[in-house]
């Protein structure tokens, strides 16, 4: 069979050939575009033990076109159904029997993209133009650097959680936008006074960095800027979880900080007050610890575990992070150091404790107007409806049973916000 299957007949053909596990590889209109303003322009479809692959077309202009429906259905009898971006094939294919397996791309030399890119660089539908057998090439090269062994079922629930999170988008003043930041192009990622992220998990740490056309959501600048992040549903709240390293340290070293608060406790042992005492613990974490506080409980015990660590990072070539079990192998990781592996190893620890708190929150809100629109490490960004403020309290409630501390801010943007508490 031909590569290109452009007829009705040669679908239906191609459709009653036997397989369970395949490679595929959606072609969107536009590869800079947020899935959210984008559609399907072809599909290539790569069953494990064929010779080659397929390409289908859906809205191409050298093509006749199948329709993307049948293709959808398709797909889903695959029983498993390998891509290189689970999170934005979610935007188009049932999501039940897709497996996150990522290759970096960017290794690889396409640059006939770059070249209609840079020649036409306000189409919005690029893809459609570039000739077919372009994208089939492309496609056959990613093919040879997929991994069918599938990755850990705790990530690929991940990346379900950031999908949610990304594709409800946030409210913004546009004019402000305009104002404070500076998109590739508004038309990738903002429609309808809505902008959009786009989490990625597939960092060294798996801790999601979310850089999207120009904007980095995961680190705004904590000024007006933020102004340009605007409630629609009545009012935003703003979690953040309060000394969060800490608290998932002492949780793994059985260290108890008591009720009070842990950089209170802290400045008590070090003799100090509450901002010496704050930065004292960060730069230590961050750091190393210091000599002269080392005899300190919560830091001989956390000294343990660094030397534990990286004693097992070089013994045994791995170490294993707690819950997601996610593994950071020796040979994977060149120029590591005790406290260099400890950072990662907490930040790991961080994303996976967060997924579980993710994981929660979505299901409280989930057939509600409330939305979660933001999350950055250590703070989760709500656009709460006025007429479901109830939620509220069990929103909190998933932080308080994993016995975190936090503080609460609500206001109509993101930048004026006001400090306020509920008891749970």
């Amino acid at each position: 069979m031909y590569y290109l299957i452009e007829s009705q007949h040669q679908f239906e053909e191609f459709a009653q050939q036997q397989t369970n596990r395949c490679f595929v590889e959606l072609i969107l209109n536009h590869d800079l575009i947020h899935p959210v303003l984008n559609d399907v322009s072809l599909v290539y479809i790569r069953p494990e033990n064929d010779k080659k692959g397929y390409i289908i077309p859906i809205s191409h202009n050298e093509s006749f076109s199948i329709l993307f429906q049948q293709v959808k259905k398709l797909i889903a009898s695959y029983k498993e159904v390998f891509v290189r971006d689970k999170k934005t094939s979610m935007y188009f294919l049932n999501k039940k029997n897709l497996i996150h397996a990522p290759i970096n791309i960017e290794n690889l030399s396409f640059p006939i993209y770059d070249y209609y890119h840079r020649q036409y660089p306000n189409r919005n539908d690029i893809n459609k133009f570039i000739p077919i057998a372009k994208h089939y090439e492309r496609c056959e090269e990613c093919f040879k650097h997929i991994n069918f062994t599938p990755q850990s079922g705790f990530y690929n629930k991940a990346i379900e959680c950031f999908y949610t999170i990304e594709s409800s988008g946030i409210s913004v003043d546009t004019a402000l936008v305009d104002d404070y930041f500076t998109p590739n192009n508004t038309l990738h990622s903002i429609k309808n006074n809505v902008v959009y992220s786009q989490y990625n998990v597939d960092t060294t740490t798996k801790r999601p960095s979310n850089s999207f056309n120009g904007i980095n959501f995961a680190a705004l600048p904590k000024d007006g800027s933020r102004k340009a992040f605007v409630s629609t549903n009545g009012r935003f709240v703003d979690i953040d979880i309060d000394s969060y390293h800490p608290t998932l340290i002492a949780k793994q070293i059985n260290y108890s900080f008591g009720e009070e608060s842990i950089h209170e406790h802290m400045a008590q042992l070090y003799g100090v007050d509450y901002k010496t005492s704050k930065e004292l613990t960060f730069k230590q974490l961050y750091g190393g610890i210091f000599d002269d506080y080392k005899h300190l409980e919560f830091f001989s015990k956390t000294q343990t575990l660094i030397d534990t660590l990286w004693e097992q990072f070089n013994t045994e070539g791995y170490i294993e992070c707690p819950i997601s079990n996610h593994r950071f192998y020796h040979h994977q990781l060149p120029n590591m150091g005790p406290q260099k592996l400890f950072n990662y190893w907490v930040q790991n620890l961080e994303t996976s404790q967060n997924i579980l708190i993710l994981q929660d929150i979505l299901l409280i809100i989930k057939g509600h107007k409330t939305k979660l629109v933001l999350y950055t490490y250590d703070a989760f960004l709500f656009d709460i409806s006025k007429d479901e403020l109830e939620l509220l309290e069990d929103i909190c409630s998933v932080f308080a049973n994993y016995g975190l501390k936090y503080k609460m801010k609500y206001g109509n943007n993101y930048y004026d916000l006001s400090l306020f508490t509920i008891y749970v």
